[in-house]
């Protein structure tokens, strides 16, 4: 009856909201617009929207019964009166954007003392903004377009928008220089930004009608809507932005020259073409159409001769090349952007090797000129080298040596391409390789344009192209779909046989016991393995690139994720048991770290319309490693939205029990019998189920938070009853609380006179403005000899120094001060971590290490640790 007798419905129109609600060439267009046409064309209704009114303007006539529908809104109290919210239709982020190099904004903690920040004079978070940060100065702007210009121009230090409204604005208007700071808050707050549409109070039946085509709307109508209006807007810089001395450079370049390794695939090889093949070849042709400029390949015939072309100036640049200190006496490198582990192979009939010093008094193979023969050599082994991954692997079969050692992908390649099935992975060293692009150390221009274009290149872009090489096919003429996973499962064969090595029958019989747990164990790993795996194979044999769809490949994709999950916790689950894991134990405040596990999940408790909800949201500090217990976290609260109901709620409690910590995550879930909860936290016990939508498990996940909570002296349990829920829990040591403003006064009382050595200038600008907040009085080096100069001629209460740094590096400053000065404080300032500057030198001695951009809390903790404070 209402639609009979209402045929036309007025719906709001806004000038300019793209890409949600605007006006274009005088027609009505963006995502809300077409999503209630879409809802207008499965009633049958016709649509008359009104325009050439302000928002403001706009409800008023929703008000005075002018308009019957406002298609986009957010909801708030003051529109309750006059307005029926359907059910949210996009869950939007309200979020927090600066300019890239802005180092001191780097979270929402850091809204304070007086920080310009940028808003549309319409949101209606301002009132919650005001309230949340009342420190800043908030400058409330007329639209998003001045939004954009006025952070850009720097006239605001951040901006405060809905993400998709900012990314839009910075394709449209070609800002590329700002990037993302944070979440203005997770959902389960009052501050709700997910759109809503509203309708007038008083037709309630048009409201219902609404709703049920809403329901009606299938899920490839609303990704079709949404690809198109918002799914290709993830990154923000779409072109390379060069300083003009970098473009001054390239214009005088005609080519960039490259070498690289002959034959080392599944990352580079020149092939019988002269051609470059592999994920390098991938990674430079990104590269060359990023600068524009075409990167020619200068053939060598081994890795050797590639390292000495840019040595002797023959190429420019090498793609794949681990750095060192003798290297970077004539080469610069980029940030690494691939890491690999380092594996040994062997026969299938040989023992599990552990780490590196069961090679002890065997022959090891090598590629010549590898950066890690130094660190073997340093643990006394038999080393030698060969020519090529192949030929290493050839003389471990005929029995020429014991093992080749290399990292993973190459060997991995190798054995499947030339078919060596008498090889397997026998172990994973203690050590991983990071590989940067290097180039000539008296072009450093070039070294900055390369890592612009590298830093265009997101990590699963590049995890994409090793995937598609390392399980590349022989045979050419097949047209298999070159999925992105691929490698994942080739992998996942490798590391079944790295664990389960049937070759151990002469174990001590106190342990015969343990690993038969571990053999059931490895089995139902095996087992999980086993059915991904043969699917794939048997999708990749039935279709063709063209058949494949959007779905299957979607399907696919999620299976190819959990397999990789799972290889994952085996590993770290793996390293636990080898004891290769440290346990560094920090004061950290618990509710911090459940807010940001909450902020990394709400994606996918949004999925299933589930509330995640802190009920304590005070400080409270706990003593244990704060990377484990995230990872603790995470595991409990991913558990509890896998088997929560649509619409359910999780509690996060946190309360001090008998002078600990105990931490809860509450669901109202399925729930468990006894019978599985005796099992959950056993190895060799498969318990792991599907959640309520289908959501597949690795069965590591508990066993994995049982290690880490008592590796930290804690407890986890769990008490559930069958379909009322489950309530998991663990406990911690408490920590301390000491106020930032005390710790400052004690370093303030100390008058720290240091020696701060830094050759960059935004690094050297916060890590002063950070020592000032405790005034602590420093001298300055911009480079390595001036660093060595100055901590000769006196001893500092400590010296702060960067690893990269012109004319002498970190490392070698670090050494001649120390001929002096044996007992100085010497602290690492730098993007490496600890175990990447010891890779570059292992008898290098820094007193600890503090990571980019530096904090005053850093400097606090590290004194502490030293115990100087």
């Amino acid at each position: 009856t209402f639609l009979k007798s209402h045929t036309v419905i007025r719906v709001a129109n806004q000038e300019a909201w793209p890409p949600f609600d605007y006006i274009e060439n005088g027609i009505p267009t963006g995502y809300c617009i077409e999503h209630i046409q879409l809802l207008a064309d499965k009633l049958g209704l016709k649509l008359e929207f009104v325009t050439d009114y302000k928002w403001v303007n706009l409800f008023e006539l929703l008000k005075e019964k002018k308009i019957d529908v406002m298609p986009i809104l957010y909801k708030n109290k003051k529109r309750e009166p006059f307005t029926l919210y359907t059910e949210p239709y996009l869950r939007t982020t309200l979020s927090l954007f600066s300019v890239e190099d802005n180092t001191h904004l780097q979270s929402i903690d850091d809204l304070k003392g007086g920080i310009k920040v940028g808003i549309h004079q319409a949101d209606a978070s301002i009132p919650y903004i005001k309230k949340k940060f009342p420190d800043i100065n908030l400058i409330e702007l007329s639209g998003s377009k001045e939004i954009i210009r006025a952070l850009a121009s720097r006239k605001v230090d951040a901006i405060i928008e809905n993400s998709f409204i900012f990314y839009y604005n910075v394709k449209r208007y070609e800002v590329y220089n700002l990037k993302l700071v944070d979440f203005i808050e997770p959902r389960n707050t009052k501050l709700n930004p997910s759109l809503y549409i509203g309708v007038r109070k008083d037709l309630p039946v048009l409201h219902s009608i609404i709703e049920k085509a809403m329901h009606s709307v299938t899920d490839k109508e609303k990704q079709k809507l949404h690809e198109k209006w918002l799914g290709k807007m993830t990154s923000i810089r779409k072109e390379l932005i060069l300083t003009k001395n970098e473009k001054a450079y390239l214009d005088q370049k005609k080519s960039i020259k490259l070498s690289v390794h002959p034959n080392w695939m599944p990352f580079e090889q020149i092939d019988k073409t002269g051609k470059l093949k592999g994920v390098s070849a991938d990674i430079i042709q990104m590269i060359s159409k990023s600068i524009n400029k075409p990167i020619e390949l200068v053939p060598t015939e081994t890795w050797t001769q590639t390292v000495k072309n840019i040595q002797n100036k023959k190429c420019d640049i090498i793609t794949m090349i681990k750095s060192s200190t003798n290297r970077g006496k004539y080469m610069n490198f980029t940030k690494p952007y691939i890491t690999e582990a380092v594996v040994v192979a062997t026969k299938e009939d040989k023992f599990f090797i552990k780490e590196s010093s069961d090679l002890k008094n065997r022959k090891i193979g090598v590629v010549e000129g590898s950066s890690f023969i130094n660190i073997l050599k340093q643990k006394h082994l038999d080393i030698v080298t060969v020519k090529s991954v192949k030929e290493g692997l050839e003389k471990v079969e005929k029995d020429k040596l014991f093992g080749f050692v290399d990292i993973l992908p190459p060997i991995a390649y190798t054995i499947q391409h030339e078919g060596m099935i008498n090889l397997k992975v026998a172990g994973r060293l203690e050590f991983d390789m990071q590989f940067c692009i290097a180039s000539c150390n008296d072009e450093p221009l070039l070294n900055s344009i390369i890592q612009k274009a590298l830093n265009k290149i997101n990590e699963e872009q590049i995890k994409a192209i090793v995937g598609k090489w390392v399980a590349i096919k022989v045979e050419q003429s097949i047209n298999y779909q070159k999925l992105i996973y691929v490698s994942l499962f080739f992998s996942s064969i490798l590391l079944v046989i790295y664990f389960k090595n049937r070759s151990i029958r002469k174990i001590n019989k106190e342990l015969e016991q343990a690993f038969l747990e571990k053999d059931k164990f490895f089995s139902i790993i095996a087992h999980d393995l086993k059915g991904p795996i043969g699917n794939f194979a048997n999708i990749l044999n039935s279709f063709k690139l063209e058949d494949i769809d959007q779905d299957f490949y979607y399907h696919l994709r999620a299976s190819a994720k959990n397999t990789y999950e799972l290889l994952l916790e085996l590993l770290t689950w793996s390293r636990v048991q080898r004891k290769q894991l440290k346990i560094v134990p920090i004061n950290f405040n618990i509710n911090q770290a459940l807010k940001k596990a909450i902020l990394s999940l709400q994606l996918s408790a949004d999925k299933k319309d589930i509330k995640l909800i802190l009920q304590n949201e005070n400080a409270v500090y706990a003593y244990a490693d704060i990377q484990m217990i995230n990872t603790v976290i995470r595991n409990l609260i991913s558990n509890a939205i896998k088997f929560s109901k649509q619409g359910d709620t999780i509690n996060l409690q946190t309360e001090v029990v008998n002078n600990g910590i105990k931490v809860s995550v509450i669901d109202r879930g399925v729930g468990m019998t006894d019978e599985i909860i005796s099992k959950l936290f056993k190895l060799g016990a498969n318990t792991s189920m599907p959640g309520t939508m289908g959501e597949r498990g690795t069965g590591l996940g508990l066993l994995l938070c049982k290690e880490f909570v008592n590796l930290n002296k804690g407890e986890i349990g769990v008490e559930s009853q069958p379909d009322k829920g489950s309530t998991f829990w663990f406990t911690l040591s408490q920590g301390k609380q000491i106020k930032a403003e005390n710790k400052i006064d004690i370093i303030k009382e100390r008058k720290f006179n240091i020696l701060l050595v830094e050759d960059n200038f935004l690094n050297l600008q916060n890590t002063i403005s950070e020592l000032q907040k405790a005034d602590i009085k420093y001298e300055i080096a911009n480079n390595g000899e001036e660093a060595v100069v100055k901590g000769l001629e006196k001893e500092y209460d400590f010296i702060l120094l960067d690893i990269d740094l012109p004319k002498k590096n970190g490392i070698e400053v670090n050494k001649e001060i120390r001929k002096k000065y044996s007992s100085a404080i010497i602290i690492a300032l730098s993007s490496y971590v600890k175990s990447e500057i010891q890779d570059i030198d292992s008898n290098v001695v820094f007193n600890d290490y503090i990571k980019k951009p530096m904090r005053i809390d850093d400097i606090i903790d590290s004194l502490k640790k030293l115990k100087i404070l």
